[in-house]
């Protein structure tokens, strides 16, 4: 049933985006820093975004942006039109959306190291079919969809 939510999701959100014009007030610029790079400079350890293999994922985390998908388009919150938030204790993760919540769930991390000697953790959450590779980053917060064309979703530690 999770998983069903997540492509429903999923698909609103990209079809909202192809279908939507935006039109946007200036404002600042958020610098998203390219956990790719980060990955594949063959760092395990703190490095200048302060992203770490070891994952501390406590905390509230308000979503960003998310870009990937078969049309490789990024998806703001201005675009969806309400705001996500993740709020996460050492066992549980809970994840709202406008407000409501959407799911309460256990999770759990496992490690493991890429072919060329990195090490990253990936994230299971009770009762979603989804993973995630997680990128924890200090106060940014990466997880990237485990599945063809998923995406990658950014989020801010508010709290």
């Amino acid at each position: 049933m999770m998983r069903n939510i997540f492509n429903v999701i999923a698909i609103t959100v990209c079809l909202f985006a192809m279908m939507t014009t935006i039109t946007s007030c200036e404002k600042e610029e958020l610098t998203i820093p390219n956990v790719d790079e980060i990955e594949n400079s063959g760092n395990t350890s703190d490095n200048d975004f302060g992203c770490s293999y070891e994952v501390d994922l406590t905390g509230v985390w308000e979503w960003v942006q998310s870009s990937g998908g078969l049309m490789a388009d990024t998806v703001q919150q201005e675009q969806l039109g309400y705001p996500v938030r993740l709020e996460i204790t050492v066992s549980s993760i809970k994840r709202f959306e406008n407000n409501d919540l959407v799911y309460d769930a256990e999770y759990r991390i496992e490690y493991a190291e890429h072919i060329d000697g990195y090490k990253f953790g990936v994230l299971f959450i009770e009762g979603i079919d989804l993973t995630y590779l997680v990128h924890d980053c200090g106060d940014y917060l990466f997880l990237d969809e485990q599945i063809p064309a998923g995406y990658r979703h950014f989020y801010i530690q508010v709290y």
